[in-house]
């Protein structure tokens, strides 16, 4: 029996690995164009901006394709990487096209119905993690491993259903079935599937994944919210502020470069 399964085991996850190169590669090939579309559609230095953004997305993309058919563990770091933020994009674009922000405070006043659950969804994602420390002992390690996703997954449907209001549900299909929102929400589907997808322990160990480095991107993961928060709600409206002292920008006309010339005004 184990002597078969191991077989089947290991074709899967080469197909796995397979359809995520083919996956980046066709990231690669639509940030390209997508930096393209951003010259010519952007105005202003915005431009510059998002198409930086989606230029380094593709260069990681196209990084990505040899990295997984070496097996280099580099792959999966960049796969994952590139996987969360495009899940976080389509997921914060449709949000918003939606209308959700809007309805944050509504939101707010039921968030303390479902904390519970997401509590019990950390507790999940520590019994998982803690899994990984029995490297030698594959079978206690797929346990601790499989129990600790269904506790998450069960604390994050308990949850999502102790916050939504399903009155709303109508209203709310009505608004995604439009062509943008629809691509939004396959991209949202598809990058979540692949983040996945890459995660999934026997891809992991087709990589070349330690232990030590497993539970480093773990950490980093649990960290992520913090970075992204204080990348854009700190960093950068510092960054566009100082880039604005540059400028004779006045918030309603035009923006051009002027140097130091804002400074030496406000010392002489």
């Amino acid at each position: 029996m184990t002597t078969m399964t191991m077989p089947a085991s290991r074709s899967r996850t080469d197909t796995w690995l397979l359809v995520l190169m083919l996956w980046h590669g066709l990231l690669a090939v639509a940030g390209l164009v997508a930096v393209y579309v951003a010259f010519t559609g952007i105005n202003g230095g915005l431009r510059f901006a998002v198409a930086g953004v989606l230029l380094v997305l593709a260069l990681l993309s196209a990084t990505t394709v040899p990295l997984i058919h070496r097996r280099d563990h580099r792959g999966r770091s960049i796969s994952l990487v590139v996987n969360y933020l495009g899940f976080l994009t389509c997921t914060a674009l449709l949000l918003d096209m939606i209308g959700a922000f809007t309805g944050i405070d509504d939101l707010a006043q039921r968030f303390g119905r479902g904390l519970p659950f997401l509590l019990i969804s950390f507790v999940g994602y520590f019994i998982r993690s803690f899994g990984d420390r029995f490297e030698q002992f594959p079978q206690r390690q797929q346990s601790f491993q499989r129990v600790g996703n269904i506790i998450m997954l069960a604390g994050l449907l308990l949850f999502v259903l102790a916050i939504i209001n399903f009155s709303g549900i109508p209203a709310l299909a009505s608004e995604i079935l439009q062509p943008v929102r629809m691509a939004l929400l396959l991209g949202l589907i598809l990058f979540g599937a692949m983040f996945w997808a890459m995660w999934r322990q026997s891809v992991a160990e087709a990589m070349g994944v330690n232990n030590a480095r497993s539970e480093t991107l773990s950490g980093y993961l649990f960290l992520s919210p913090n970075f992204l928060g204080f990348l854009l709600f700190f960093a950068g409206p510092l960054l566009l502020s100082l880039y604005t002292s540059f400028t004779n920008w006045d918030a309603f006309g035009t923006r051009d470069w002027v140097g130091l010339e804002n400074y030496a005004r406000l010392l002489h």
